[in-house]
């Protein structure tokens, strides 16, 4: 109940109004220093260039997006990929989905990429745009998740 107050995603960040498409289309890529996690408690370093890109009718791009297992410790592996995105109101808040069906390969230190998956576990946060996006990375009770921000409109934003 204290999340729903203080917590990253709370009832003055979290918009319960769903947002019009071409109000959060863009690149959107990590915020170190507005994520809450215990990420570098298991020795993983999510990539500063780690994000996705919503584009225009449903299209998504994702790279260096690192995956965790139920229990908030990280999978060993990244999505980077293509595949489609939508959003959706349930009763606490509005979230985004993604279902990446393309994997590309990674290179140089990069986690190896996982394969397709579809999964809805980002929190929208903000009233309007630009908008942000809380990544659950466990328990959501927990407030421990990985924060993206928008950073520019340019697909090539992604590389």
């Amino acid at each position: 109940m204290m999340g729903a107050f203080f917590g990253p995603v709370n009832v003055w960040n979290s918009t319960s109004k769903m947002p019009a498409e071409a109000d959060i289309q863009g690149h959107y890529q990590i915020s170190e220093s507005d994520s809450r996690n215990t990420v570098k408690d298991y020795g993983l370093r999510v990539p500063a260039d780690s994000g996705f890109m919503l584009g225009a009718n449903h299209v998504l791009e994702v790279h260096n997006l690192p995956k965790f297992d139920g229990f908030g410790k990280p999978a060993g592996c990244a999505y980077n990929g293509t595949g489609r995105w939508s959003l959706y109101k349930n009763p606490a808040e509005i979230e985004l989905d993604l279902n990446i069906t393309t994997v590309s390969p990674t290179e140089g230190e990069s986690l190896p990429s996982c394969p397709p998956e579809h999964f809805g576990a980002f929190a929208v946060l903000g009233h309007s745009k630009p908008y942000r996006f809380w990544y659950y990375v466990d328990d959501p009770d927990l407030d421990e998740g990985l924060t993206y921000k928008y950073i520019s409109s340019s697909r090539t934003a992604v590389q």
